[in-house]
């Protein structure tokens, strides 16, 4: 399996998965969501017992990026995130995606757990035996010299030492309550027990990006907070940012006060159209936030505002559904040249983040009278 042509089937899958029309159907958190739970584990019987090629991951990754992006094999699109914040723990402020070459080294390591903590199967009698293995070092899985689906599997040793990652922190003994006996553990799971998404994410862990902290709040859609997570980078399809990759635009200009160029900072937050929106949708929180320029002060403020946990993911799901509002209305009046009035999107921004916290947060106490009055109530 050590050839590319081997790996053929797998492609294939990969790329039926992937057509243009689908790609053109869905949102990019509806694309995000289907290279997450669909093709992240598409290959999981290869993964699971050869190492791939550098090339095939390569490949593989290269497919998940075009239909993430809304692109194909003959058709490119700008990719506005680097695909190492795309991969990255939610936790380091990543999207989640998880990198295909640790899903493969995840899987591969498995058997070695399962090599070590089951060790009466009869599989893994025949493969101490073939090896040679009785009375060696717990380290030593395979005999070098013996070429094999086995020593393939052992030698992805060298892909956890790369990330600084030794073999007692996938595995070690410990002592039982039971006495002198030892029993195998795994340090990285909490209930001791091997875990693939576990390993997957420590490995995943070892590319440090520099992100910076972001909330994902569960009754905002997906592609509302991963606009957010865009704006928040800079990484959104204003006009400078269109500008700076080439593509032609009349004026980088605002195209609602015509002021100031259009970035992400000025176009959702020191614009005076927006400025006209936070300024009413602060006043129904009843806040009154100071030095809130850019994206990330706005969001920063809401992280950090008040000591109830529930109220202050409200607030930051209010700012983005606020901010996602004021993209489209912005959109609207660039492509359909469509205005909308601050006072007519406002209307718009209440009711929507009403639906969502009611029925996608299931909060079905909340009542419309309340809501209009402060967001807040209730918590």
């Amino acid at each position: 399996m050590r050839l590319m042509k081997h790996w053929q089937p797998v492609i294939e899958r990969f790329q039926k998965k992937l057509t243009i029309w689908k790609s053109k159907t869905l949102s990019f958190g509806g694309r995000l969501t289907l290279i997450k739970s669909v093709l992240g584990n598409l290959p999981t019987y290869f993964m699971s017992l050869f190492v791939a090629p550098a090339g095939i991951i390569d490949k593989l990754e290269k497919l998940r990026r075009n239909f993430l992006w809304g692109g194909s094999e003959g058709n490119s699109k700008i990719h506005w995130v680097s695909w190492n914040k795309i991969i990255a723990n939610k936790s380091d402020g990543g999207l989640g995606v998880g990198s295909i070459k640790a899903f493969n080294t995840a899987l591969i390591v498995k058997w070695w757990w399962r090599f070590r903590s089951e060790p009466e199967s009869i599989w893994a009698k025949a493969i101490s035996s073939i090896h040679n293995l009785q009375g060696k070092p717990d380290h030593i899985l395979s005999l070098k010299t013996l070429p094999g689906v086995w020593n393939n599997i052992a030698c992805s040793k060298k892909d956890l030492d790369k990330c600084g990652i030794t073999i007692n922190m996938v595995m070690e003994k410990q002592s039982t309550n039971e006495g002198d006996d030892l029993k195998w553990t795994c340090p990285l799971s909490s209930n001791g027990n091997y875990q693939v998404n576990t390993s997957r994410r420590k490995l995943d862990s070892c590319s440090s990006v520099d992100i910076g902290r972001f909330e994902w709040v569960k009754e905002i859609p997906i592609k509302v907070s991963t606009f957010t997570w865009r704006a928040k980078q800079e990484r959104i399809p204003t006009f400078v940012a269109l500008s700076k990759r080439g593509v032609n635009v009349t004026s980088t200009m605002c195209y609602h006060c015509g002021e100031v160029e259009e970035t992400s900072d000025h176009m959702l937050i020191q614009c005076s159209y927006a400025k006209t929106i936070m300024k009413w949708i602060l006043k129904w929180c009843n806040i009154q936030p100071e030095n809130i320029s850019t994206v990330h002060d706005t969001l920063d403020y809401a992280s950090n505002w008040g000591n109830c946990p529930k109220k202050k993911r409200r607030l930051l799901g209010i700012f983005y559904g606020t901010m996602w509002s004021i993209w489209k209305s912005r959109n609207d009046t660039v492509f359909n040249n469509k205005r909308l009035q601050p006072m007519k999107l406002m209307d718009i921004i209440m009711s929507t983040l009403f639906i969502w916290v009611k029925y996608k947060g299931k909060c079905d106490s909340i009542r419309w009278s309340d809501w209009c009055l402060n967001p807040f109530i209730g918590l």
